[in-house]
């Protein structure tokens, strides 16, 4: 959670207490208001020095849309869909 203040408040004083973040991305936190999906989230990160790894992704607009924010790892059930969204976008 101070992760995620400090991502949308664009906090200059967050020390990241590690290298990677793993990110459930799924629909879940949205009814809080918390949306841990966005370039705002995985930009801030990589201003840290962090890599941002989201789980588990099976659907391939979600996966192309997590690739065109940035994030650096994408752990999926269907590794097959993932490479075909890879290769799709010429990455």
């Amino acid at each position: 959670m101070k992760f995620y203040i400090a991502a949308i408040t664009n906090s200059d004083s967050y020390e990241p207490p590690c290298s990677v973040l793993q990110i459930p991305f799924c629909d879940e936190y949205l009814k809080y208001g918390i949306n841990l999906g966005t370039a705002t989230v995985v930009n801030y990160a990589h201003e840290h020095d962090m890599a941002v790894q989201y789980w588990t992704v099976n659907d391939p607009e979600e996966m192309e849309y997590l690739i065109s924010i940035g994030a650096d790892c994408i752990m999926t059930d269907y590794p097959d869909r993932l490479s075909a969204v890879i290769e799709q976008l010429g990455e």
